[in-house]
């Protein structure tokens, strides 16, 4: 049978996403805390248990010498006594090896004392090596954060700053920044421009988050990309074109052009350089050449 690590399925073999790692760590820190707990409270119970059973034991012994000297001094004085002095301290004698014994059981009773201490070393032990586990898991979790921001924005900028002269804030743009929760994007804490720079900002957000993913392998976003219907919203002939050209660049630079992706864009207003056989498929449909030909029917 394969084996697989801990960061794989152990039946589909595929990789674990860190937040499920951080989850089952999280889950096995808490189960082990309770365990170290629990077995910390035995273990203190156990101790004061021994102590009571030790201090019993000594007292019995000592009680058993005194009737054991006891018997030896009434055995001097008087033979007449004798017997029934010995058949008390024999009694006597018989209750004291009984209670000897009850207590020597409960002492092996909690004999396993020694097991539950190592074992609560285990634990602690243990649970240290999930907390540093946890704390590097969380750690690279935020670096890789960062740099997959770092270069969400890099894209961005790229793709903001070659829109030409159509926006001035896109001209100056120095930073920008996704809220996925709310599931809105800045430019400079800015998100309200023209209908037009609002279809350019979205799509300059969508291809720079999907070019971040196919540059940084840890990247968990899927390395294809589908744009239906690029220009929107009045936007110009040549603003559409010229970010057509400027999606094919990047993709065509030396960070992305040898990685595994596919982009999928559909337009009415194809640029010049991209309506090639390298870059298209399918047929060019015009005015007189219709995607629903009625030609020939009747």
């Amino acid at each position: 049978m394969e084996k697989v690590n801990e960061h794989q399925c152990s039946l589909c073999k595929q990789e674990i996403p860190d937040e499920v790692n951080l989850s089952r760590f999280s889950r096995m820190k808490l189960e082990l805390e309770m365990q170290l707990k629990e077995s910390k409270n035995l273990l203190e119970e156990r101790e004061k248990k021994i102590k009571g059973l030790k201090q019993s034991i000594k007292e019995t012994s000592r009680q058993l010498n005194t009737a054991q000297k006891d018997y030896d001094l009434l055995t001097q004085k008087t033979s007449n006594t004798a017997s029934n002095v010995l058949e008390k301290l024999f009694e006597k004698k018989g209750s004291l090896k009984f209670e000897i014994q009850y207590l020597q059981k409960q002492l092996d009773l909690i004999s396993s004392y020694e097991e539950y201490r190592i074992r609560a070393e285990q634990l602690k032990s243990q649970q240290e090596r999930l907390k540093n586990q946890i704390e590097d898991l969380n750690f690279d979790q935020k670096k890789k954060s960062i740099e997959a921001y770092n270069r969400i924005n890099y894209y961005a900028l790229k793709l903001v700053h070659a829109d030409g002269d159509y926006e001035e804030k896109f001209e100056e743009g120095k930073k920008t920044s996704i809220s996925f929760r709310e599931n809105k994007y800045y430019l400079d804490k800015r998100n309200r421009f023209s209908a037009s720079s609002m279809v350019v900002l979205k799509n300059c957000i969508r291809f720079a988050i999907f070019f971040a993913s196919v540059e940084l392998d840890f990247f968990r976003f899927p390395k294809f990309i589908l744009c239906d219907n690029i220009e929107d919203k009045g936007m110009v002939d040549e603003r559409s074109k010229n970010f057509q050209n400027k999606v094919v660049e990047i993709a065509n630079s030396d960070a992305i052009k040898n990685k595994d992706y596919q982009i999928i864009f559909t337009t009415s207003k194809i640029s010049e350089k991209l309506n090639i056989p390298e870059y298209t498929v399918g047929e060019y449909y015009t005015p007189t050449n219709k995607s629903i030909n009625f030609d020939g029917v009747n």
